[in-house]
C-alpha cells in the first residue's frame, strides 16, 4: 500500500480540496464530501496536487498511507464524475444482457409473481405456575379444537410435532417437539409453541399478500384470529 500512498493526487479544475487538521473536505460539480483521517497521516494540498505522507515505516502506518491516499482519490473522483457500479463477467459459454433493471426492480417482479410475505411474532408472557398452566391450556385447546380455518382462510394442512402427525395422515420425520403448525389455503402459515427458555407462548406468522400492504393488513387479521382461538 505504501507504493500507492506515495503518488500525488491531481486535483481537477473545478474541484476544491481543503484540509483542516485531519479532516479533508472535497467540493466539486457533483457535491461535497468530508472525511476525517488518522492524525498520523500528513495531508498537504499544494500546486494542484494532494500529497499524503506517513511518519514512519511501521506496518500500520504503511497500510494507512495507501488507504488514505485511495480514499482521498475516491472522494475527488466522486465529486467530479460521481460514483458508478460495474459488473465484469468472465468465462466461456455465458451470455449477459443488460435489461435496465436494478435490484429493486427484480424484487418487485418476484413479489408480483410469487406474492409478498410478512414475517411476525406474538409472544404471550405467562409467569408463574398459573402462567405455565395457561400456556398448557392454550396448546391443549388448539389440539382438541383443531381449527379448520383461521381469519376466514381455510387450513389445508396442520402438523403436530409432539405426535409427529400431519392432518393428511403422513408422518413428520423430525424430533418431537411441542409445536403446532398450520398451512393456509392462501400460501400463508402460522405456528404455535411454548418457549423453552421463557414463560411465554409464541406464535409465528408468515403471511402471504398480493403486495406489502396486503400482507400487512392480512397479518393483523391473522393475529386477532389466533388470539380469539385461544381465548386471549
Amino acid at each position: 500500500m505504501s507504493r500507492i500512498g506515495k503518488h500525488p493526487i491531481a486535483v481537477p479544475a473545478g474541484v476544491e480540496v481543503k484540509v483542516d487538521g485531519s479532516t479533508v473536505t472535497v467540493k466539486g460539480p457533483k457535491g461535497t464530501l468530508t472525511k476525517e483521517f488518522k492524525p498520523s497521516m500528513s495531508i498537504v494540498v499544494d500546486g494542484g496536487f494532494v500529497t499524503v505522507t506517513r511518519p514512519d515505516d511501521e506496518k500500520e502506518n504503511r497500510a494507512l498511507h495507501g488507504l488514505t491516499r485511495t480514499l482521498i482519490h475516491n472522494m475527488i473522483e466522486g465529486v467530479t464524475n460521481g460514483f458508478k457500479k460495474e459488473l465484469d463477467v468472465n468465462g466461456v459459454g455465458y451470455r449477459v444482457q443488460k435489461q435496465g433493471k436494478d435490484l429493486i426492480d427484480v424484487l418487485n417482479e418476484l413479489y408480483a409473481k410469487y406474492g409478498t410475505f410478512k414475517e411476525s411474532q406474538i409472544a404471550l408472557a405467562k409467569a408463574g405456575a398459573a402462567g405455565a398452566a395457561r400456556i398448557k391450556e392454550m396448546m391443549d385447546t388448539l389440539r382438541q379444537d383443531k381449527p379448520t380455518e383461521i381469519g376466514g382462510v381455510k387450513v389445508v394442512l396442520s402438523e403436530d410435532y409432539a405426535t409427529s402427525e400431519r392432518s393428511d395422515g403422513t408422518t413428520i420425520d423430525l424430533p418431537k417437539s411441542n409445536v403446532l403448525k398450520y398451512y393456509l389455503e392462501d400460501g400463508s402459515w402460522i405456528a404455535a409453541r411454548p418457549s423453552g427458555t421463557e414463560p411465554k407462548c409464541k406464535f409465528y406468522f408468515s403471511i402471504k399478500g398480493k403486495d406489502a400492504k396486503d400482507a400487512a393488513d392480512k397479518t393483523e387479521v391473522f393475529h386477532k384470529a389466533m388470539m380469539e382461538l385461544i381465548g386471549e
